[in-house]
């Protein structure tokens, strides 16, 4: 009996899969990959990947976190540890961005502001706005110590994959900056990069949901305090994922898009200034707001 063999076109395609993942993390992160493996398409073809990526970057995190607890490790030393585990698997990708960003939004002369984004210095409001985002997230992280591995890996997790979704979603929806003369502003990664599909986005957003609902099928966080379970796990997973994705729609996504509209156009910076602000509201709701609404739907679907 002959073995089943993939036909050539769906051999190409798997592998075509397999080496845009392979520029999702090398975009990502400062991870090396052979030529081989990386796709020469643009990079929006590749986008759907990075949740996936995120998911890696967020299991580290959670296993570093962990992995100093279980050593008798501070619970403020193993959030720094966690963070810093991040910042050198992605080289502080995003956090340039972030300061970049901050610096631009603190000056009223347009002209400036493209200077600034691509002034490798880091100015007052950059310092600030990433001292403050650092902080929020080593405090929101230190509140972790007294979880399970399952709720850790979670709560990392989820923070990664949205915020990097979310990027893939600013790509779409905010145009990029196009050449200015005046300010001899380069062609920027949005414009090389190019307008990810829709179909992209939503196979972004399906991984997303599959790994995140799986975990959640082995997380006790949820259960009300008084009666039986009204919902499954898996469903609040699913009802806070909406929330997430309610709040950068709703809040994040227009604030970007006024920002943009003022400078004229998106580039690199703006998308790792998502990144961070997304991973942000992204863990605060996580911490401070999943068990308050699991609470709430307790007591009201409760007969």
């Amino acid at each position: 009996m002959s073995g089943i063999t993939l036909g050539p076109s769906i051999a190409v395609r798997i592998v075509e899969v397999a080496r845009q993942a392979g520029l999702a993390i090398v975009f990502l992160t400062r991870g090396a990959l052979p030529p081989a493996l990386i796709s020469h398409q643009p990079l929006r073809h590749a986008v759907w990947a990075f949740p996936l990526v995120g998911a890696g970057i967020g299991t580290m995190g959670a296993v570093v976190f962990w992995g100093t607890l279980l050593i008798g490790g501070h619970d403020r030393i193993a959030a720094l540890l966690a963070i810093v585990t991040a910042v050198l698997m992605t080289g502080a990708l995003h956090e340039d961005g972030l300061a970049d960003i901050c610096d631009a939004m603190g000056t009223t002369d347009a002209s400036k502001r493209y200077d600034i984004l691509h002034d490798p210095r880091i100015g007052t409001y950059g310092m600030l706005g990433l001292l403050l985002v650092v902080l929020a997230k080593w405090e929101m992280l230190a509140t972790l110590a007294g979880s399970s591995f399952t709720q850790v890996l979670y709560s990392f997790v989820v923070m990664e994959m949205i915020s990097r979704w979310a990027m893939t979603v600013a790509m779409r929806e905010m145009p990029p900056a196009a050449v200015n003369e005046e300010t001899q502003l380069k062609r920027s990664l949005s414009i090389n990069a190019g307008r990810p599909s829709v179909l992209v986005l939503v196979l972004g957003l399906g991984s997303i949901v599959l790994l995140l609902t799986g975990l959640g099928m082995h997380n006790s966080w949820y259960p009300p305090q008084t009666g039986e379970q009204i919902l499954s796990n898996r469903d609040m997973v699913l009802l806070m994922l909406g929330v997430h994705l309610l709040l950068f729609l709703v809040v994040v996504l227009p604030f970007l898009r006024q920002r943009v509209r003022i400078w004229g156009g998106a580039n690199g910076d703006t998308y790792g200034f998502t990144q961070q602000v997304v991973q942000c509201i992204t863990l605060a709701v996580v911490i401070f707001a999943e068990e308050p609404i699991s609470n709430l739907l307790a007591r009201v679907l409760t007969p």
